[in-house]
């Protein structure tokens, strides 16, 4: 199957998104929450042990609960941010991607390349319910993602068959 396409901002964005589910990425996020939660603890038991909040207890308390529940946002505004920081001609331009039984070979501006399916560790779909979108995807062991925007739900299990195939699991 070969796949010829211009890179736009909603692959930029879906780029973003499928950081976001990596499990490192993740559990980064889980312990930073897991750390404002404790300062929140720490706060209520200093309070209980004085017998009274002060105004300054409430606000720390409040403004780490506030960057807790915002964590997600605040990181995936940093990896837009790293995003933006690439040399642009990274971030568009013509690509082709061809995946057939010996792996996956790339074509852009910057010239081509063959990846053998060894090199990959999983795949995964993103789909961007917005624009109604699908975005098939291989995650390099390096940790690269290559993507494609598949046409129809036909192109996207004729991807999932063949990356099965070559013994590759699904990210959830």
């Amino acid at each position: 199957m070969t796949f010829d396409f211009d890179v736009d901002q909603g692959m930029l964005d879906a780029l973003v998104s499928i950081q976001m589910r990596e499990s490192g990425y993740k559990l980064r996020i889980r312990r930073f929450q897991l750390a404002l939660l404790a300062a929140i603890a720490a706060i209520v038991v200093i309070c209980l042990l004085k017998g009274k909040a002060e105004l300054f207890d409430i606000i720390l308390g409040v403004g780490c609960l506030v960057i807790g529940l915002a964590m997600p946002v605040i990181a995936r505004g940093a990896l837009k941010e790293q995003q933006q920081k690439l040399d642009p001609s990274l971030l568009q331009g013509h690509r082709t991607y061809t995946f057939d039984d010996c792996g996956v070979h790339t074509k852009s501006t910057f010239g081509e390349s063959n990846l053998e399916w060894a090199s990959f560790s999983r795949w995964g779909v993103f789909i961007d319910r917005k624009e109604l979108r699908r975005f098939p995807y291989l995650r390099a062991k390096n940790g690269m993602v290559y993507l494609v925007e598949a046409d129809s739900k036909d192109e996207t299990d004729q991807l999932r068959q063949l990356f099965e195939s070559k013994g590759l699991s699904r990210e959830q």
